[in-house]
């Protein structure tokens, strides 16, 4: 008995979509395994000093949110996919990694802003996870 799951590819394209997909794959994987390694220097820029143990948890409570944010984005992921195609779909999953990566990178510490550091950066993790 023959199945026949979604598009018909030739050997090309789907070596370049496996490509694509392990491409996108890696820079998603690649941001939480930084995140995760700095995390002794993330907890002590942008969070607060006060307590060891509540700047820990907030720190792993934001590294959460992007685990959170998975489900989510598999659903609106999908539905681009299904809607505009893989390569529209390709491309905002890669923005939605990188533009908050860089953003990240120029929030201001918890020093200079106080609490609003680590609330910006929940958003952005938010969003690095879909």
């Amino acid at each position: 008995m023959e199945h026949k799951y979604g598009a018909d590819l030739n050997g090309k394209q789907f070596i370049l979509l496996s490509i694509a997909l392990c491409t996108g794959t890696l820079i998603e994987w690649y941001d939480f395994t930084i995140y995760s390694q700095l995390s002794s220097t993330i907890t002590e820029v942008f969070f607060p000093p006060s307590n060891d143990a509540a700047q820990q948890l907030s720190y792993w409570a934001v590294f959460a949110l992007g685990f959170v944010a998975r489900p989510l984005g598999s659903i609106l992921f999908g539905h681009i996919g299904d809607s505009r195609g893989r390569r529209v779909t390709l491309l905002w999953s890669i923005l939605c990694v990188s533009v908050p990566t860089i953003l990240v990178g120029c929030l201001p510490t918890y020093h200079q802003i106080g609490i609003a550091a680590p609330v910006l950066m929940a958003p952005l993790r938010l969003v690095q996870g879909l």
